[in-house]
């Protein structure tokens, strides 16, 4: 089912590997952090999506819908994160004048 935090499925034999996405606690506002990794030209790169809720539809409710959108537009969801994956700085914390702007 995926959901082993492998490092995602791939398109065929020696195919484009598919893109990776898992929930990842909440964020800001209690927005849900959902990240997203490789997929064809992204294999070594990750997006964080923060998502917010309507009232009355839950954590329980995206990760269904989430699922259900694997089939449509092919990508694969894990329980958590692929064993090679490594979050980014958090906002603050890089060397330099720019460090305002790792994270965003």
């Amino acid at each position: 089912d995926g959901g082993d935090g492998g490092a995602g499925g791939a398109g065929g034999a020696g195919g484009a590997r598919k893109m990776v996405l898992w929930l990842s606690g909440v964020g800001r506002g209690g927005a849900v952090r959902v990240v997203a990794r490789g997929g064809a030209g992204w294999e070594h790169k990750s997006q964080q999506l923060f998502v917010t809720c309507a009232p009355g539809f839950g954590l329980e409710q995206l990760e269904e819908v989430l699922r259900a959108l694997t089939v449509v537009l092919d990508f694969e969801l894990v329980s958590r994160p692929p064993r090679d994956w490594k979050p980014p700085p958090t906002r603050g914390t890089g060397p330099g004048p720019d460090r305002d702007l790792i994270g965003t």
